[in-house]
């Protein structure tokens, strides 16, 4: 019996007799969690990088504040931003 859209769930996990191999979507979501995870775990250690260098970072191109918004509240898309055009050269 293969039981690909998991329905009975909750009916199957509280009844030893009618469980079952795991369902198609629990084996995706365990899948796609595997995926996913290195991505946002990347993401927060570039966010924290990126503040940090921020804080020590005595000019910017922009003030700090924006910079530290724009690497909280967006996706990689601010820390890359602040990498590539927020710091200066200047000492």
């Amino acid at each position: 019996m293969h039981n690909a859209d998991c329905t009975f769930d909750i009916v199957r996990n509280s009844l030893p007799a009618l469980q079952t191999e795991p369902c198609a979507s629990d084996i995706m979501d365990t899948k796609l969690l595997l995926l996913l995870a290195p991505i946002v775990i990347l993401e927060f250690v570039m966010k924290g990088i990126a503040l940090f260098n921020l804080r020590k970072q005595e000019h910017t191109r922009g003030p700090k504040l924006l910079w530290a918004i724009l690497i909280l509240l967006t996706t990689a898309i601010g820390w890359i931003c602040y990498f590539a055009v927020g710091q200066t050269d200047e000492a």
